[in-house]
């Protein structure tokens, strides 16, 4: 089922992207504004270990969204290392 759906979106995705080429109409580039938003919506799929299982599992998102992810992953390492260096490291007592 999974590989038939597969070749369904390929297919349909084959289909679109003739059809301004079989119709006679020559596809003209799109603004550069355009194609930089229709960049970041593209939608791009990783393979990230899952603790516990041999398996990886696939994780997708648009650029967008991944570079949002990135974002926050180092603003959380940033206060992360801010509040520890805040602390004072414990001390055993003697």
């Amino acid at each position: 089922m999974f590989a038939s759906l597969i070749a369904i979106m390929a297919a349909a995705a084959a289909a679109t992207s003739d059809a301004p080429a079989a119709s006679g109409q020559t596809a003209s580039s799109p603004p550069a504004t355009q194609a930089a938003a229709d960049d970041s919506q593209k939608v791009v799929c990783h393979y990230e270990e899952v603790t516990g299982s041999r398996f990886k599992k696939r994780v997708c998102h648009t650029k967008a969204q991944w570079q949002q992810l990135s974002e926050q992953a180092e603003k959380m390492q940033r206060d992360i290392a801010e509040h520890t260096a805040l602390v004072p490291a414990a001390t055993p007592n003697q």
